[in-house]
């Protein structure tokens, strides 16, 4: 019997040594099948190609998830032959739990994947308490374990909320147990995107709060043990992302479906120790996380150019005591857009809204956090979310951007904002220079 083992993470491998037998898998549940004529539930190998065999709803208008290829789908359940890994091969196995067809409609099926798991399949076994090698990593021999976690970096600070402890709960289970998703821009089972853990059917508000949640979660005092999961979990993102760069790849657009990519890495950066995970972060290096393409300071030409955009949306007309503030920009470098420089209720700026205060105020928490996320316009810019409704002159209001949207921050990111950003020892919050 093939030798089987968890990282640490709860992620299972399979020992494929040379001069053994190789591995078979004859089933996996739940079985590939058919809902109508939508093919579910299906099975990929790591590397698989430009499309995808997860999933065959399809795409609606302006979705770029990867079209279906049945050939593709190694799932036993649709070939009716079992994966066959032949010996001293070393692989990541992708299956996909697919949301019901009832949860699809015709204006937005993007969520169609529930959650992933993997099977790596290793040639030896790898050591006690290691994380997994990052999906996109072509050798699948781990080079962290969990000792190398520095928790000293984050924050013991008590819970601003009496549930915390039972989000927590929540979100252990759902970041140890769930892999990384199908990205929709680099195509094939080695990219790496967020974790959809519930049906959302408006651009993973949901997900993304729960992702801020836990980072301000793990700089709180709340159990050892799900505190341990919590870290795990995102960490073990984090190595995922930084394979995914390793291997060329990037999350530097997309609108807001890149979002929290850098979160993952820049958390397993500062509490591995990682320079080369580090050096990723660092916009000077190359801007690779959406994070960085759309948050900018307010220049002269926004100022020169902010009038009514070609398609009739109006755009935000900079004062010229704007310049140099902090603004969020969908995309920072096309003045045809009429997404660009969007007014305070635009939807694409409330829909990314719903996390950065809370990951801000988490890496603002963490010893060195803001120093290896490397780009400090993000921190200005939930400073003004959070303190200031929109430019000078308008005076703050106390989450004047952020208290009238339907995806707003979680009460927990609200309540440990205002506990803990003006404590003494953080960065002064930033505010709008005097006329």
């Amino acid at each position: 019997m093939a030798q089987i083992g968890t990282y640490c993470n709860g992620d299972p491998y399979v020992l494929n040594p040379p001069g053994g037998g190789g591995v078979r898998i004859g089933g996996i549940a739940p079985v590939c099948a058919t809902d109508g004529a939508r093919v579910m539930h299906g099975t990929m190998a790591q590397n698989g190609g430009g499309n995808q065999g997860f999933d065959s709803a399809p795409n609606i208008a302006n979705t770029t998830f990867r079209g279906y290829s049945a050939a593709l789908n190694i799932d036993p359940g649709t070939t009716g032959s079992p994966i066959v890994i032949a010996p001293s091969e070393e692989i990541a196995i992708i299956k996909s739990i697919s949301q019901p067809t009832s949860k699809l409609n015709g204006t937005d099926n993007r969520n169609r994947i529930g959650r992933f798991g993997t099977l790596t399949v290793v040639t030896q076994a790898p050591p006690a308490g290691a994380f997994r090698p990052g999906l996109t990593a072509p050798s699948k021999v781990s080079r962290w374990v969990e000792d190398d976690v520095n928790f000293d970096k984050l924050r013991n600070l008590p819970v601003p909320r009496f549930d915390g402890e039972l989000t927590a709960l929540r979100l252990s289970r759902s970041i140890r147990w769930q892999s990384n998703t199908w990205d929709t821009d680099n195509g094939a089972a080695s990219s790496v995107s967020a974790v959809w853990t519930d049906w959302d059917s408006r651009y993973n508000a949901t997900v993304y709060r729960r992702i801020a949640d836990a980072l301000v979660l793990i700089n709180c005092d709340i159990h050892p043990t799900v505190k341990r999961d919590l870290v795990v979990g995102l960490v073990q993102r984090g190595i995922d992302v930084h394979a995914r760069l390793e291997s060329g790849g990037n999350f530097n657009n997309g609108n807001g479906g890149h979002a929290l990519m850098k979160g993952y890495i820049a958390l397993a950066a500062l509490l591995l120790d990682s320079a080369d995970m580090a050096a990723h972060c660092d916009p000077a290096n190359g801007i690779k996380f959406v994070e960085d393409f759309q948050h900018s300071p307010i220049n002269q030409e926004d100022i020169d150019r902010s009038n009514p955009s070609a398609s009739g949306v109006r755009v935000v007309n900079y004062p010229a005591n704007s310049l140099g503030g902090p603004e969020w920009k969908i995309d920072s470098g096309n003045w045809t857009s009429s997404r660009r420089g969007s007014e305070p209720a635009s939807t694409y700026r409330r829909e990314n809204s719903n996390w950065q205060m809370g990951v801000a105020l988490a890496f603002t928490l963490m010893s060195g956090g803001r120093d290896v996320w490397a780009h400090p316009v993000f921190f200005d810019y939930a400073d003004r979310l959070a303190e200031r409704d929109w430019f000078p002159g308008e005076g703050p209001t106390g989450y004047g951007m952020l208290s009238t949207y339907t995806h707003s921050p979680t009460p927990l990111q609200k309540d440990a904002w205002t506990a803990y950003r003006s404590t003494p020892g953080m960065p002064p919050v930033w505010d709008w220079p005097a006329p």
